[in-house]
């Protein structure tokens, strides 16, 4: 007969065991809740309804930013051999290979000048014999902002590279995920080339959407790349004069990301940061690099001139308040010494090395939000470097527009302006959405048809065929 004592023991241990194994579900189950890019924004009642400015642009904003925060989780899920999420991991496992890291990265989408072609090909090299079959993480190669192929695209202003407290350059590297990969290829947009023949015939390459004008399906006239699309198959009437509608199937849309890194060197505690390992241009030899900033793009059919948010390491910089630089004494940042005052944003020091300071400090709303999703992490992961990430803002379309007959209509972008303190560095005045609308493919002439531009929409990327 068991004794009355064993019997408590096992009983308040089957207890237990059940709270624990409930405990796990519900952080399993919080976990997954981040796995996936959020595909429905639940803002099309919003658009289509005559809100106030300050109720529509609240709900909008707040919305965007979620989406971002989410996105950036998503990303950042480990993958599987396929780059989906592996749903048997959860977020925060830094040995893994992310989503992200499936995606290609600009250098291998696009072939531009013989330059160009030679750097990519002498990088492949150096990936082949740089990378282990048993390596979990990305080894990667990284270009800088003096090479003159590279400074259209990684929007460095006045010809000065980015350089930390360390005397080391920052580097940049541009990702898009598979739908705009397969739709650059689909369309045969990864060369000249092929952009030429594109413009020629406009083939059916977005099955996502139906051009009908007068009830007739006709070709759409111009770059448009894949939306996030929720819901049912449904159609969106775009004007009278000609009747035109277009026909919305669901479907997964285009994020493209841009990425920056800072040499890690004994000074830095890399514990603070994502750290991967890169194959640097100047010398050709394996470092350790640190991600200080992100840019994330999407495109969804609510929103159709994008969301495009932006995050950074909390060490890159301090912020400007009344036209004053505030610096937190604890702090040791990585493009900023409290020798410059407020001298900053304007040029490098005597050493090179950047000034810098974010123009404009986060919102209060995004402060919180900030909290929250840190909160939300450290449920998952415990204190790790990633609490050390910070949404900036992201900016949207007050006006959002599908298939406008201006190509390049930002739809009075909100906030008017958003940067990232090192990405945009010297020039934080500068609004995304502005900025990327007049991207545009110069094609040359052919046969009888003249030399033309067409919009690359919003994609900045795309440019680099142009040279």
């Amino acid at each position: 007969m068991m004794k009355p004592f064993v019997s408590v023991v096992l009983v308040v241990a089957g207890l237990l065991s059940g709270l624990f194994w409930e405990e796990g579900q519900a952080l399993k189950q919080k976990c997954l809740s981040y796995s996936q890019v959020p595909v429905d924004l639940a803002l099309d009642n919003a658009i289509n309804r005559p809100l106030g400015h300050r109720e529509f642009t609240s709900r909008a904003q707040a919305v965007a930013d979620t989406i971002a925060w989410k996105t950036f989780m998503a990303i950042h899920w480990p993958s599987d051999q396929e780059g989906n999420p592996d749903l048997s991991a959860c977020f925060g496992d830094k040995s893994a290979r992310f989503v992200w890291e499936r995606w290609q990265d600009i250098d291998r989408v696009f072939e531009g000048s013989e330059v160009q072609m030679e750097l990519t090909k002498k990088r492949s090299a150096y990936l082949k014999s740089a990378l282990s079959p048993s390596s979990h993480q990305a080894i990667f190669a990284l270009t800088d902002t003096e090479n003159k192929e590279m400074k259209a695209y990684d929007e460095v202003d006045r010809s000065w590279p980015v350089v930390d407290q360390n005397g080391n350059k920052t580097y940049f590297k541009t990702y898009y995920n598979r739908v705009m990969t397969d739709y650059i290829s689909a369309a045969h947009l990864h060369n000249m080339e092929g952009v030429r023949a594109f413009v020629e015939t406009f083939p059916y390459v977005n099955k996502q959407v139906e051009l009908k004008v007068n009830d007739r399906t006709v070709p759409l006239n111009r770059i448009y790349f894949p939306m996030y699309i929720a819901g049912v198959t449904r159609e969106k009437k775009l004007g009278t004069r000609p009747e035109s509608t277009l026909k919305l199937t669901p479907g997964a849309g285009s994020i493209m990301i841009k990425t920056a890194w800072k040499i890690l060197t004994p000074s830095d505690d890399a514990s603070r940061y994502l750290v991967r390992e890169a194959i640097v241009k100047e010398n050709d030899t394996l470092v350790k690099v640190g991600l200080v900033a992100m840019h994330i793009v999407l495109k969804y059919a609510e929103l159709p001139q994008g969301i495009w948010s932006t995050f950074e390491h909390t060490d890159n910089v301090p912020d400007i308040v009344n036209n004053k630089v505030v610096v937190d004494p604890h702090k040791k940042y990585n493009y900023y010494h409290a020798s410059y005052g407020d001298q900053v944003n304007e040029s490098p020091d005597t050493a090179g090395k950047s000034r810098l300071a974010r123009l404009r400090p986060m919102s209060a709303a995004v402060k919180e939000l900030n909290r929250w999703m840190h909160a939300e992490m450290r449920a998952m992961t415990g204190d790790s470097f990633w609490q050390n990430y910070n949404l900036i803002g992201s900016q949207w379309s007050q006006s959002p527009r599908l298939y406008p007959s201006d190509v390049h209509y930002t739809g009075s972008p909100e906030p008017a302006s958003l940067a990232n303190a090192v990405i945009e560095n010297y020039r934080q005045r500068s609004s995304c959405i502005g900025c990327h609308a007049g991207a545009s493919l110069q094609v040359p002439a052919g046969g009888n048809r003249p030399a033309t531009s067409h919009s690359t929409d919003k994609v900045m990327g795309m440019t680099r065929l142009n040279r």
